[in-house]
């Protein structure tokens, strides 16, 4: 088995998250501020949860060892529970600013070929654009992403267990 400095990276983030949620389980974890205010908190047990349904919810669409998982999501709890998740399935997890354009997307996707997409509500119409302008120009594996679109409406203050919608990108 060939060992990668990737499989390494995502091997020791998730070993040192397990470690940490049972050496700390009922403390704080994270503490989220919305735009509007309110906040939110987990502990590393209630957190750990989270991340446990949202690896179930990626591996349920494709995401193996080795995959890579395009995240193009604002910095929100959400963030954070997809790249647990991606390490602990030994998937890499690759960001994109949620700003980016569908050119921009197009191009991540042709360097990165991502099984899986995650992007919020807001940027799901350019996202899905930016996987058709992969497809266009030749990046056949772009029609293979499984999109998974997650609500805005609570402004990342709740991880959803599994996405809201998902789009087959060659639909």
């Amino acid at each position: 088995m060939r060992c990668t400095l990737e499989a390494v990276a995502c091997a020791t983030f998730a070993r040192r998250w397990d470690e940490t949620v049972v050496a700390h389980s009922n403390e704080t974890f994270l503490v989220f501020e919305s735009s509007t205010s309110e906040l939110s908190q987990w502990t590393y047990h209630e957190f750990d949860r989270i991340v446990d349904s949202t690896a179930a919810a990626l591996e349920g669409a494709g995401v193996a060892p080795g995959s890579a998982v395009h995240v193009v999501l604002k910095n929100c709890p959400a963030f954070v529970a997809v790249w647990l998740a991606a390490s602990r399935i030994g998937a890499t997890a690759i960001f994109a600013d949620p700003a980016s354009s569908a050119r921009d997307i197009a191009m991540h996707i042709r360097r990165t070929t991502p099984a899986v997409a995650l992007c919020g509500s807001r940027n799901a119409d350019i996202y899905l654009q930016g996987v058709k302008r992969a497809s266009d120009e030749d990046a056949s594996s772009a029609l293979d992403i499984e999109v998974l679109v997650l609500e805005e409406d609570l402004d990342g203050r709740r991880p959803r267990q599994h996405p809201v919608r998902t789009h087959p990108a060659h639909t």
